[in-house]
Formats: structure tokens, C-alpha cells, sequence
């Protein structure tokens, strides 16, 4: 959307709804800064319960942490067989959850997601948690390939 009212100067405006509150942008083509411009990627609203339900309709057993404190006081609680985790999460991000989660000795197998294209921040998390960075939007195949595989 943001691309195309940019091309088409057409206002439009990115708002994000969980629950019974959210985020709002208005987008003006020329008056006000582009989304891009103020975030890199966009947060998938509900992308995380989604990723939810198709694992479970997969016969995976799965807990949801929206933010980086949340997954590491779960991890630190119950052992997982996987961690699917964001790069940019709300609270520390999916990095600083990582490695706190590698240091402490709390998971084993941590996939990490992004739809951010820094290849620092993609690199450090591959080495971090010795799986590939799997990129954003989401290739469902590739995802449950990658959880067979870290699981098997």
C-alpha cells in the first residue's frame, strides 16, 4: 500500500488494531515522511497467533510470547524442543532474548525471524543461534521444514 500511494500520491493510512486499540499513521505523498521511512518493516498484526494455528493444525505444541521479556521467562520455566522468535520484538528484542536464552543455557534450537534487511542483524542472529534467519513474509513451507528439521 505504502509503495503504491507513494507512485499514485494518494494519503492512505497504516493502522493496527489488537484488541480494542492500536497504532495509527496518517500518510501524506509529499507532506509527511513514507512508512518506510519511519519503520522498516511493518508489524504483522496477529502474525504470531496466525503462525500459531497453522503449527498447531501441523501437530506442533505451541506457547506464544509477544515480547522478548515474555519468551525468555517462559523458556527459563519450561523447556521447548524450539523457539520461534522475531528479530524485533516489543520489551528486549529477539536478539537480546537469544542471548540470554544461549547463555543461560535455556534453548537449544532458536529460529529466528525478520522482515528487516540488515544483514548485520541477520548474520548476528544466525551465528547466535546456528540456524538460518528465515525472512519475512513468511514462506509457510519454509517454516515447517525448518521446524521438522530443528526438531528432528
Amino acid at each position: 500500500i505504502n509503495d503504491a500511494s507513494l507512485e499514485r500520491n494518494i494519503p492512505w493510512i497504516y493502522g493496527g488494531c489488537v484488541g480494542s486499540h492500536g497504532p495509527m499513521l496518517p500518510i501524506f505523498p509529499g507532506e509527511s515522511a513514507c512508512l518506510r521511512c519511519i519503520i522498516e518493516a511493518p508489524p504483522d498484526p496477529g502474525m504470531a497467533d496466525t503462525l500459531t494455528d497453522i503449527l498447531r493444525a501441523n501437530e506442533y505444541e505451541v506457547a506464544t510470547a509477544h515480547s522478548g521479556d515474555v519468551a525468555v521467562r517462559m523458556v527459563r520455566r519450561r523447556a521447548y524442543d524450539l523457539v520461534l522468535m522475531d528479530i524485533q520484538m516489543p520489551g528486549i528484542n529477539g536478539l537480546q532474548a537469544l542471548t540470554t536464552m544461549k547463555a543461560e543455557g535455556l534453548a537449544r534450537r532458536v529460529i529466528m525471524m525478520t522482515a528487516h534487511t540488515r544483514d548485520d542483524l541477520v548474520k548476528e542472529a544466525e551465528t547466535r543461534s546456528g540456524f538460518p534467519v528465515l525472512p519475512k513474509p513468511l514462506d509457510l513451507k519454509r517454516v515447517l521444514d525448518a521446524a521438522t528439521s530443528a526438531t528432528a
